[in-house]
C-alpha cells in the first residue's frame, strides 16, 4: 500500500492510468515486489 499512496503523492490525480501502472510498476520493482500484472478474476454473482 506504500507505494500506491507514494505514486498517487507525487503525481496527484491529474494524469491518465497508464501513466500511475509504469510509476507503481517502477516502485514494486525498486522495492523488489513481486506481482503480475492486469491478471483476469472470475466473479460468480450469489
Amino acid at each position: 500500500m506504500g507505494v500506491l499512496f507514494r505514486v498517487h503523492r507525487q503525481l496527484g490525480n491529474r494524469y491518465q492510468e497508464k501513466y500511475y501502472q509504469r510509476a507503481v510498476e517502477a516502485d514494486l520493482g525498486r522495492e523488489k515486489i513481486a506481482y503480475e500484472r492486469e491478471f483476469e478474476v472470475k466473479l460468480y454473482l450469489l
